[in-house]
């Protein structure tokens, strides 16, 4: 399958996406641009090598939302539409291709995660739900802080 994309600028790219098979959620890329995440109708989570096509790591989450690829591509968020964010990593010392991410569920957002973004170093993730958002400490998956809006909705995060 073949994509197009094109931009204000003027650029039009062609995207060869061989093997999805299911519609594609919700995409990230890592900041070099040479890593891609998806999550697709089919439950399917995987990290690509953005130039190859290669899939380089596998996982499986039902109802994703929002997806959030780490700077350096080792870890993977997810946000759901029952309020559900799972962090995502290699198994330790797993460094080959085709291998399974391992999911660790997080507290539940009140209700559907809007979005989730890594910081740049990677060490906290933001995500976003109509009511609250969460700043997170990634390696021991807890929330830092926690902002609820009892009068307007919060609709991002960057």
């Amino acid at each position: 399958m073949h994509v197009a994309t094109a931009s204000w600028g003027g650029t039009v790219k062609i995207w060869n996406v061989g093997g999805l098979t299911e519609r594609v959620d919700s995409v990230a890329f890592s900041e070099d641009g040479e890593k891609v995440a998806t999550a697709t109708a089919d439950s399917a989570l995987c990290v690509w090598d953005a130039k190859t096509g290669v899939a380089l790591a596998n996982g499986s989450i039902p109802n994703v939302t929002s997806i959030a690829l780490s700077n350096d591509g080792s870890h993977v968020a997810t946000g759901n539409n029952d309020g559900a964010l799972t962090f995502w990593e290699r198994p330790e010392g797993n460094k080959g291709s085709g291998i399974w991410l391992e999911g660790h569920p997080a507290r539940r957002h009140l209700s559907r995660v809007l979005g989730v973004e890594f910081s740049r170093d990677g060490n906290r993730l933001a995500s976003v739900s109509p009511e609250e958002a969460f700043l997170w400490d990634v390696r021991k998956r807890e929330v830092l802080h926690e902002m609820t809006s009892y009068h307007y909705y919060f609709c991002s995060q960057a």
